[in-house]
């Protein structure tokens, strides 16, 4: 059975699922496509695509911040991906539809998506990045007008397997396993180790965070923040949060490390994707359910 599944670099305990309508068995063997909802998770709200195609987002309860992010437009879409204040997604054909940005004060035109067919996407504050079906990134927002301009939307010429933003940097995971970060480099979260061979790749606020070919999780940021010490591997998902990491064993388990400010020890079961936000997590289970855990207050733990 082909298991059709988005590894892609994002419960309160008694938070609910954001939804227990029926999905198929993932251990009926029956030769059927089994398919699981992608979860993105952002500041104060959190999106996921369905097999239908049909996107819901939820949160978005801190009026002051609510840019429309969460008014999905019609449309079916494969992928999404949630960032401060805006949410772009990918259709079928491969276009990107972003909302969102209806802030002045936070519109550096992250959500003004170029022509072209796109596979993958990521969000920041005030930038989007994307992969192209040739594996070239591209980049968009940085309006030096809004928001301080650190090259975080100037990707190199080469070619990526995926791309991660941070606040206001942004980073590429090479086919030959190097990751490559570009934009601003206050806290470090540009100096990817040396001679480190990755799988995986994740770029939080001010930090980013890989995953290498043997499991071992690999976060490079000011050495003095929370993100440190780190929790030894194996891993096969990683986010960073708002100086904090969630991670995702091989048997499907997840683990949390770093600042606790919230309450924020992850559901148990068997977890297929995750995707952390600010101060909040959520990741789908082997059954096709949501279940996200940390800071509700402003309903990016709730249902849609």
């Amino acid at each position: 059975m082909r298991l059709v599944l988005f590894l892609l670099s994002l419960a309160l305990v008694g938070c609910p699922t954001v939804s227990d309508e029926p999905v198929p068995d993932p251990d009926d063997d029956d030769g059927s496509e089994v398919f699981w909802p992608q979860v993105s998770g952002a500041l104060f709200h959190s999106c996921a695509v369905w097999e239908d195609g049909r996107v819901e987002c939820w949160g978005c309860g801190l009026p002051e911040h609510d840019a429309g992010q969460c008014e999905v437009p019609e449309g079916t879409f494969v992928h999404v991906a949630a960032g401060y204040e805006a949410t772009c997604a990918i259709d079928p054909e491969g276009r990107v539809v972003c909302w969102g940005c209806q802030l002045a004060d936070n519109d550096s035109g992250q959500c003004d998506a170029p022509d072209g067919t796109f596979v993958q996407l990521s969000l920041g504050r005030n930038h989007t990045c994307g992969l192209d079906e040739q594996g070239r990134a591209q980049c968009w927002g940085c309006a030096p007008e809004v928001h301080w301009d650190w090259g975080q939307c100037d990707p190199p010429d080469e070619e990526f397997t995926a791309v991660s933003v941070g606040s206001k940097h942004s980073c590429g995971l090479r086919p030959d396993g190097e990751i490559v970060c570009w934009g601003r480099n206050g806290d470090g979260e540009t100096n990817v180790p040396d001679g480190v061979v990755f799988d995986v790749l994740s770029a939080g606020w001010y930090v980013t965070c890989g995953i290498d070919i043997e499991g071992e999780p690999h976060c490079w940021s000011n050495p003095e923040s929370p993100y440190f010490p780190q929790l030894a591997g194996p891993f096969v998902a990683i986010s960073p949060g708002n100086e904090w990491v969630a991670a995702m064993r091989p048997d499907g388990s997840l683990e949390n490390w770093g600042a606790m400010s919230y309450d924020r020890e992850p559901p148990e079961g068997d977890f297929v994707q995750l995707d952390a936000g600010d101060h909040h997590a959520c990741a789908v289970t082997a059954g096709g359910a949501i279940k996200c855990w940390g800071d509700t207050d402003y309903g990016q733990c709730g249902s849609p």
